[in-house]
């Protein structure tokens, strides 16, 4: 059985479970589309998902009329291999753009590429970096605008804006990206001080960057870290405050989202568009000893999973349990517009759970891949509710997410049997998946590295493996 034929088999208790016909909602498929890709954003921080701050008004009015995903995966808490998923509807190993020298070989089928092939114009707007034309992301977007070093919707939105002023009269694709809850936080005083409760503890005239905020831990006390060369400790307060400067940069967003929305309504085109909101990532937060670093948060649940609504014009709200996957956007959008899914795309297309509650029978696989801080080489993980697996350096970890949502007790000692089951389970999917080897990035690593240290990313420097069999192999030898 080839990879699409395994993950269409696996995916059809969600199809059953949540039958399309019958739903009540007739699809017109004649849609313009457009996607706002966040980086960073947890769910958990947005109103829509049960924040207890009003960190997200406009996200939220537009859950009031989407689908709304609780529980959405990426493939990835790396925002340049988790963009290549969305992009492609491939796992990492197939679309091969696994670390910063690779880059997205040509031919390979894109969202963009296939709505282009449609007649479509296709648009982006993004903040850049990890989004790169030189990573090969920009493939059959007739405008990729990547001008900007993290750049935020501030600087992005008004520029998507004057494009659909030009262009809403006829189909388009427009994707929508920045940094804004991606540290440091560039938000404006007045938001970074709307959650801060009068906080005057030494953070408060820093900016919040990864070399700073990386060596914050969890183990008790917070862990000493250096501080313009003094030693500090940081107590909850100083926490507090850090997570109130990311939801300041949420809030902020969600301004810029609302002025995105309102001009596709003043436009006439709400009633003509898909819109599709997410993230690529979500962010640590402490939930395992690191702030707002460590790839955000690695292949624990905060790491990867993300916001995902989808609003289809006429079909009303709903709040869908079953388990989605960034690899899903491209197949769900183009089943959405009635066009073909090419053979190869390995996400399966979310509009059989459209317009319907509950959850069914979580019987797919969900797989992610980042690299570890410590050595370089991947880290692999596999979530099939309840239970939950991941890889790297040399450990093997098991949660059961039943009992443990916050994945704080490690039971591989505890099962074996499952281990051994969930392991098995892994290595088929990984053995099924079809290689890429990405072409090779268009500028030198040295120059790449520099850059990135340059914005805080202090590991830059360290070894890099990035194949399944390497990971496996280490694995193996960890084993206990």
């Amino acid at each position: 059985m080839n990879l699409r034929m395994l993950t269409l088999a696996c995916s059809l208790p969600l199809a059953g479970a949540t039958c399309f016909a019958g739903s009540g909602v007739e699809y017109q498929g004649n849609y313009n589309v457009v996607l706002i890709l966040m980086e960073t954003l947890r769910p958990d921080h947005l109103g829509c998902y049960g924040y207890r701050r009003r960190t997200s008004p406009n996200i939220d009015r537009l859950a009031a009329e989407s689908a709304v995903f609780e529980n959405a995966f990426a493939q990835s808490s790396q925002s340049l291999i988790s963009a290549a998923s969305v992009f492609t509807g491939l796992y990492p190993p197939s679309h091969g753009v696994v670390n910063v020298t690779a880059r997205l070989a040509p031919g390979v089928a894109t969202l963009a590429g296939e709505l282009k092939r449609h007649g479509y114009k296709t648009a982006a707007f993004t903040g850049g970096f990890f989004l790169n034309r030189s990573f090969g992301l920009n493939g059959g977007f007739a405008v990729y605008d990547d001008s900007r070093d993290f750049g935020t919707l501030h600087d992005i939105v008004p520029c998507a804006v004057k494009w659909l002023r030009e262009n809403g009269k006829k189909k388009f694709f427009l994707l929508v990206h920045g940094y804004d809850a991606h540290a440091p936080y560039r938000a404006p005083k007045e938001f970074l001080d709307k959650f801060s409760g009068g906080y005057d503890g030494r953070f408060s005239a820093l900016t919040l960057d990864y070399y700073l905020a990386d060596r914050i831990y969890k183990d008790g006390l917070y862990e000493d870290f250096r501080l313009k060369k003094k030693i500090a400790t940081l107590d909850k307060k100083d926490v507090d405050y850090i997570v109130s400067q990311y939801d300041g940069a949420v809030l902020y967003a969600d301004s810029y989202i609302g002025v995105l929305l309102s001009e596709i309504e003043a436009q006439g085109l709400k009633d003509k568009t898909l819109i599709l909101f997410a993230a690529s990532a979500g962010e640590a937060l402490m939930d395992h000893g690191t702030i707002i670093s460590s790839f955000h948060g690695g292949l624990y649940d905060e790491g990867i999973h993300v916001p995902l609504l989808i609003r289809v014009p006429g079909a009303g709200a709903s709040r869908i349990q079953a388990e989605a996957q960034l690899v899903d956007v491209m197949p769900t959008v183009l089943n959405l517009l009635q066009f073909s899914v090419p053979e190869a795309v390995q996400g399966i297309s979310l509009k059989p759970a459209l317009g319907r509650e509950g959850r069914p029978a979580p019987d797919r696989l969900a797989y992610a891949q980042t690299l570890s801080l410590t050595t370089g080489d991947p880290y692999i993980g596999a979530r099939k509710y309840p239970w939950k697996l991941i890889l790297g350096d040399g450990r093997r970890e098991l949660f059961n997410l039943a009992d443990d949502p916050k994945e704080q007790k490690d039971l591989a000692g505890a099962h074996p049997e499952i281990l051994k089951l969930r392991s098995a389970e892994l290595d088929r999917l990984v053995k099924a998946l079809p290689r890429s080897r990405a072409g090779n990035y268009q500028r030198p690593l040295a120059i790449v590295s520099e850059r990135m240290k340059q914005l805080g990313y202090w590991w830059m420097d360290r070894p890099r493996v990035d194949f399944w069999d390497e990971q496996r192999r280490k694995t193996s030898r960890g084993k206990k």
